[in-house]
């Protein structure tokens, strides 16, 4: 993390839900990915959705627990 600030670049992180809070203390924006599966007779479709939050929106304070 200090050397993508000190250079001025932009990072791609992947981590654990759990990490959450702390990503966001480093990031202006974080997109979470979550699994949504849904059983259709015996087909599990499963999809991938994005959720966009923004360093400092009411949705990331509710994250960290502020």
């Amino acid at each position: 993390m200090p050397a993508l600030k000190a250079f001025d670049l932009q990072g791609i992180l992947s981590m654990s839900t759990g990490n959450i809070p702390y990503a966001l203390e480093h990031c202006d924006w974080l997109i979470a990915v979550c699994k949504e599966e849904r059983r259709t007779g015996k087909r599990l479709e499963i999809r991938n959705i994005p959720v966009c939050i923004a360093h400092d929106s009411e949705e990331a304070m509710r994250l960290v627990g502020k």
